[in-house]
């Protein structure tokens, strides 16, 4: 298998999610002013929705670049479907069941926890240093949790 082969699941993944991404965008934009006076705002429901899932995505994509290192296996990849999950999730508490709302947050911290512990065991276990952008990207995890 060669790394074009390789890196196909995680471009179909990343597909899937800009394009749930958007059309939960847009889907969120035509029925909300149909949503109850205590909807969370617009611009959570984006980031829930769309843009976690896509950043979870690029840096699950990039994080091999970064250390050089193989793509990561489907139980990796699923993570910013659990992100998407979560958000779907979150959204729906804060609108309907406020007192549900602690589920998508164990979900989320567990989901970005994964993600840290595998993204910081490929930056420990690489031949030389990472870029560091692998850094950064860490860091943005810490403080996602």
């Amino acid at each position: 298998m060669t790394l074009r082969d390789s890196s196909k699941p995680v471009r179909l993944a990343m597909i899937g999610l800009a394009t749930v991404a958007l059309v939960g965008f847009l889907a969120i934009l035509s029925p909300f002013h149909l949503l109850p006076s205590s909807a969370p705002p617009i611009i959570h429901v984006i980031m829930a929705l769309g843009i976690m899932p896509l950043i979870m995505g690029a840096m699950i994509y990039f994080t091999p670049v970064l250390t050089r290192t193989r793509m990561p296996s489907w139980p990796m990849l699923s993570v910013p479907m659990v992100a998407l999950m979560t958000g779907i999730m979150a959204t729906s508490s804060l609108v309907w069941r406020r007192d549900l709302l602690f589920i998508p947050a164990v979900l989320a911290i567990s989901a970005t926890g994964a993600m840290l512990a595998w993204m910081w065991r490929r930056t420990r276990t690489m031949l030389g240093r990472p870029h560091p952008g692998q850094y950064w990207y860490l860091g943005a995890l810490v403080c996602l949790l």
